[in-house]
């Protein structure tokens, strides 16, 4: 493909991008939610949303294998279900994959941060940043992402509100897809990751009212903030093997 990275440039990437910078956290294996009403709470107010799931889908198909997570009813009806339950323990695990995923991805590209209160932050190339703090999985979430009422998802102070910018995956990618231009791949860049690095950049750093987590922390991550180009951001792909389905 014209513009793709060559052999050699994936190669000096990776000796660049493959090495956690120093001060990266010591990652746990695995990291899970406290209990069953917080994974609830957080893919209600993350993942069950119009937009939100279209990321998912195309950006985990490996993870999200039950048929339960391409059905909007479906999976908010499973939401309401008590662990045991088959449906609800095929949420879990779908989630509880793609947080595994991220981390895995943030750990290999060294897109990892831990804040000035010890929260441990991890950025994939889907765009999704996992936050944990002493072993336990706090959130999981897309930076900049607007719901599709218009509303902002996170609210954050005025100046996150005024900057943040809704998903639309599918209106890009069919455009690219009619018009003959581009590439899916591509076309996530510009829609999804593009604007939650953005949102990361203008994150702060230290805590204040409102905002729940040090995303910021992440701007700071010479690999992660460097990748501002789709040339850069394929190369990040190819490191982590992971692309848009």
């Amino acid at each position: 493909m014209e513009g793709s990275p060559t052999t050699v440039d994936r190669q000096d990437a990776a000796r660049s991008l493959a090495s956690p910078p120093q001060g990266s956290p010591q990652l746990a294996r695995h990291y899970r939610h406290a209990c069953d009403a917080r994974l609830v709470e957080h893919v209600q107010k993350h993942v069950a949303l119009p937009g939100m799931l279209q990321v998912f889908r195309q950006a985990f198909p490996d993870c999200l294998v039950d048929p339960i997570w391409f059905s909007d009813r479906s999976l908010i009806a499973a939401l309401r279900k008590r662990a045991g339950d088959p449906v609800f323990e095929a949420v879990r695990d779908g989630y509880n994959a793609v947080v595994d995923l991220v981390v895995g991805h943030g750990r290999a590209l060294g897109w990892c941060a831990t804040s000035r209160r010890k929260a441990e932050l991890f950025m994939s190339p889907s765009g999704l940043v996992v936050v944990a703090r002493q072993g336990v999985l706090r959130s999981m979430y897309m930076p900049g992402f607007v719901h599709a009422a218009g509303a902002p998802r996170r609210q954050h102070g005025r100046e996150h509100r005024r900057h943040a910018r809704r998903i639309d995956v599918d209106a890009l990618l069919n455009h690219a897809r009619d018009a003959g231009i581009g590439s899916r791949d591509d076309c996530y860049f510009d829609a999804v990751f593009r604007p939650a690095l953005a949102a990361i950049c203008r994150a702060p750093t230290i805590p204040t009212p409102g905002r729940a987590t040090e995303t910021g922390e992440l701007a700071r991550v010479s690999a992660l903030s460097s990748c501002r180009t789709p040339e850069a951001w394929h190369i990040a792909c190819a490191i982590c093997d992971w692309g848009v389905a």
